[in-house]
């Protein structure tokens, strides 16, 4: 019998989408006379939502950011976002969907992502996957966003099911200590970042890619920690 869920993050796992995100990011900023580099990216921001890292390229840069300018930012940034997903710029990892459709198959499955909820929606649909999940926890419905647990926390109480019977795959660090924090078994794929990298965040189990994960291998790491 199945102990509990699978939760999914969204870019970087289920879609080759974070240098999509950078792009975007950085036209919106570069029209503000700041700058973000593809390696002050992948060090500083890589898994945070758009707001957290806006909020840091105008911090970093000494320059103050109204509500205003975040919301002008935001607006131009989804324009963008939807042009490139409308030209098939995300690109889905294919592991990735089956792993998605089998894990909701036999049981509780959800998505638990910093991307907005329009983004999230807009690709499934592309993919063919929308309702193919349970829950989907976006960036805009928690006042803090990974590494924060807060995420993770509103995920599993809508599931319904206790953290400790859950597991989560993230392709990133921060993303990997806002499920240890929500008391997550998390599964680490080198998408995105180094096997060290998201080890030395407490991944309990780090994969080359989702073609390398089975349900079955997710559901026995959950069995393993549950009573």
């Amino acid at each position: 019998m199945r102990v509990g869920a699978i939760i999914f993050d969204f870019d970087g796992v289920i879609v080759d989408s974070e240098p999509v995100h950078a792009a975007a990011l950085r036209e919106c900023l570069r029209a503000e006379g700041l700058e973000l580099t593809d390696e002050e990216y992948a060090s500083r921001y890589l898994g945070l939502c758009d707001r957290d890292i806006i909020e840091g390229v105008y911090r970093s840069a000494g320059r103050r950011l109204g509500a205003g300018d975040l919301a002008s930012l935001m607006a131009r940034k989804r324009i963008l976002i939807e042009e490139a997903i409308a030209q098939g710029a995300c690109v889905p990892y294919e592991a990735s969907g089956a792993l998605l459709r089998e894990a909701a198959r036999v049981g509780p499955a959800a998505i638990c992502s910093g991307a907005m909820r329009h983004e999230i929606d807009a690709v499934l649909r592309r993919l063919g996957l929308e309702g193919v999940v349970q829950v989907i926890t976006s960036a805009e419905e928690t006042a803090k966003s990974k590494p924060d647990p807060a995420p993770y926390l509103l995920t599993v109480e809508r599931l319904g099911v206790p953290a400790r019977a859950c597991v989560a795959i993230e392709d990133t660090a921060h993303g990997i200590s806002s499920a240890k924090v929500a008391g997550l078994a998390a599964v680490g794929v080198c998408h995105s970042m180094r096997r060290e990298e998201l080890e030395a965040a407490g991944a309990d189990l780090v994969a080359a890619s989702t073609a390398d994960l089975t349900v079955q291998g997710l559901l026995a790491l959950i069995e393993a920690r549950t009573p």
